[in-house]
């Protein structure tokens, strides 16, 4: 809704799920659009005031690992929106991709800045997700500032579930992992030595590959693979926002790598759940779904099933998840990267660890001897832009110096056209969500979020003030 600021007068409503007669409806099939919602924005809004317009990014609708309430590419799900700000009209979209069932919501508000590309200058729009994708388009019209191919993906087996037959890759700039492209291809198995490769590659085997629209199988699947692999590059950026930088036109997105195999879906039986427990079974399990339905099952199937393994299947089946070989990921890892485009090209300008590899790694019997490389270490990195300076620091969780008891809570001044630290600051608790600066008298502070019980700073907020 687009409200008067001044007394609070509803000036528009824009339907997220287009109603009867507007664009888009016909995106909901079986009359879904009727008794699906929870359409929502977590991220903030951004806005352009020359431009009159504002910019929104959405979830997807009820119930994320099953679409068969909600057949149909689901418009204006998972989407950046450019609404007029003064009569709510959709000026253009771009749907980042359809029916989703991952929980790829776009996470983190579309980043606006002026780039020169090939000599013109464009009002951009940057869109960053939790795949690892990076979408670029010019903010006025919606036109994507380079080429957005729809690509085949793998389809649901899961009976009555739906998922769309293409999604959306970017081809610049490229994703921030490369892995998002292809999934756990050779390129990115485990090579710390070569009897691990080859018991991982064996292990590989058993399993079929996907990138990042991987569905989820049913239980009783009779594919003579175990299961689906799928790999993403992003993560969840709410707690770590890329940013950016308008003088130069640099940004630098935080991010980490993950593969899995999904859980099984299992068949509720026709009663209507939706339980954030995936339907577990006894107290604080199945509870009744809120959402109204026209008489069909919202949910005919949930995670949580589980495929019984025949005896040579024993060491690699689980519910979820990816069999490890002595505790080891059977992809390399990539923990906790910073990576820097230059937006103006579209190219990758640095990319680094931010912290040291996890012990699990470094003191894992396996590799004794073995030199192993930085993957990063626990967290993430949060960073802003001020002046000249990339300041960053991780975002580490509670517990995480028990699992890196040598973790340095520091915070850092970055080179932002090489990454290259400057200087530091030690901070007293370790660094969580973000970060902002100010100019105060004539003299500019820093403030970080930080929290750790352990130290003594639950909750709390740190300000530097810069020579």
């Amino acid at each position: 809704m687009g409200v008067d600021a001044a007394t609070g007068e509803v000036l528009w409503k824009f339907h997220t799920i287009p109603r009867p007669g507007e664009f888009g409806h016909e995106t909901w099939h079986n009359d879904a659009w009727q008794w699906s919602g929870d359409m929502s924005t977590w991220a903030p809004a951004s806005a352009d005031p020359d431009l009159g317009l504002v910019y929104l990014v959405t979830n997807a609708s009820t119930v994320q690992s099953y679409a068969g309430h909600r057949p149909g590419d689901n418009l204006f799900g998972g989407s950046v929106l450019a609404l007029d700000v003064e009569t709510g009209e959709r000026r253009w979209h771009f749907q980042i991709h359809r029916s989703d069932q991952w929980n790829y919501d776009l996470p983190t508000p579309p980043m606006l800045m002026d780039l020169t590309v090939g000599g013109e200058e464009i009002p951009a729009l940057i869109q960053n997700t939790k795949q690892g994708l990076v979408f670029a388009f010019n903010r006025e019209t919606g036109e994507p500032i380079w080429p957005i191919e729809d690509r085949e993906v793998i389809q649901t087996e899961v009976p009555g579930n739906y998922t769309s037959p293409r999604q959306p890759y970017p081809t610049w700039p490229e994703p921030v992992d490369p892995i998002v492209l292809t999934g756990l291809t050779e390129e990115f198995v485990i090579d710390y030595t070569p009897e691990l490769r080859q018991e991982a590659l064996a292990i590989l085997e058993h399993y079929r590959v996907g990138g990042l629209y991987v569905p989820a199988l049913p239980e009783n699947h009779t594919n003579d693979f175990y299961n689906n692999v799928g790999c993403q590059g992003g993560g969840n950026v709410i707690p770590h926002p890329p940013v950016a930088d308008p003088s130069t036109g640099m940004m630098f997105n935080s991010h980490r790598r993950s593969c899995n195999a999904p859980s099984f879906m299992r068949p509720t039986g026709g009663v209507d759940v939706d339980n954030p427990d995936y339907a577990r079974p006894g107290p604080g399990g199945a509870t009744p779904n809120s959402t109204p339905t026209t008489g069909t099952t919202v949910a005919a199937w949930l995670p949580g099933g589980f495929r019984r393994p025949t005896p040579e299947q024993e060491p690699f089946v689980s519910v979820s998840g990816l069999p490890r070989i002595d505790g080891l990921r059977l992809y390399k890892p990539m923990d906790n990267q910073l990576t820097a485009y230059q937006m103006n090209t579209g190219d990758k300008a640095w990319s680094l660890p931010v912290g040291e590899t996890a012990q699990v790694i470094r003191e894992n019997p396996r590799l004794a001897g073995v030199d192993i490389p930085n993957v990063g270490g626990a967290g993430f990195s949060i960073q802003l832009v001020t002046g000249d300076l990339l300041v960053q620091t991780r975002s580490l969780s509670e517990g995480t110096r028990q699992i890196v008891p040598d973790a340095p809570l520091l915070l850092h001044g970055r080179d932002k056209f090489t990454g290259e630290i400057l200087g530091s600051v030690e901070l007293p608790a370790p660094g969580q969500y973000g970060m902002m600066t100010y100019l105060h008298e004539g003299r500019q502070y820093i403030v970080v979020q930080i929290g750790s019980i352990q130290t003594g700073f639950p909750g709390s907020l740190v300000a530097y003030a810069l020579p």
